[in-house]
């Protein structure tokens, strides 16, 4: 699915318009009552380049899919500006570099879907702070060092609890806790409910 022009993308209409269904999917750009932008769902639409950093500029915005593009760059450490955000996709595209610490901004933040992209380095301790964390990918990167800054922080007391952790959140990483552990697996991560690697992902068993 590309740039299509029953979508009105790019046209002389307000981007509140750019918007259609495809395959009962609802794509495009969604407004507020204001005309502020809310929603922008642009998922296997060939974007390319990196994601700009007017992205600030939207402070309504509480949804964004841009997966399955081919996106690359850096997250930029703007991202933390958008203090509405709930929802952020952008998994299988090609960014790259370190997580700004600046995710931990996102209070609201609910859906993390960062998989499939070649994302490297630490994850940045202030990320644990996103106490309304329920979804969260981040396999099929490089990331190095360990993710228990979600398991321990102060933020998130249910993951320290096994018998709920799988029932509140899904957490998806290239780990070492998988029943059969590969050499492949990179991360500890004692409360994620899924190790992954090379694609195959299984329950956390650690």
């Amino acid at each position: 699915m590309g740039w299509d022009e029953e979508c009105g993308f790019l046209s002389a209409k307000s981007e509140c318009q750019w918007k259609c269904t495809k395959n009962g999917i609802d794509i495009g750009i969604t407004c507020d009552e204001s005309s502020r932008i809310e929603k922008i769902l642009l998922p296997s639409n060939n974007l390319s380049g990196p994601i700009p950093n007017e992205f600030k500029a939207l402070a309504s915005l509480v949804e964004v899919d841009i997966s399955k593009n081919n996106i690359g760059g850096e997250l930029p450490e703007s991202i933390g500006d958008l203090r509405n955000l709930k929802s952020f996709n952008a998994a299988n595209n090609k960014l790259a570099g370190n997580l700004p610490s600046s995710l931990g901004n996102l209070s609201f933040l609910r859906v993390l879907n960062l998989k499939d992209n070649n994302l490297t380095g630490k994850i940045p301790p202030e990320v644990s702070r996103l106490g309304s964390l329920s979804w969260l990918w981040l396999s099929g990167n490089e990331f190095t060092g360990g993710m228990n800054n979600f398991c321990d922080s102060e933020h998130r007391p249910f993951l320290r609890d096994r018998k709920l952790r799988s029932h509140i959140s899904t957490f998806y990483a290239d780990c070492s806790g998988m029943t059969s552990p590969s050499a492949g697996a990179s991360v500890q991560c004692d409360c994620c409910t899924h190790c992954c690697n090379a694609g195959t992902c299984e329950p956390n068993s650690s």
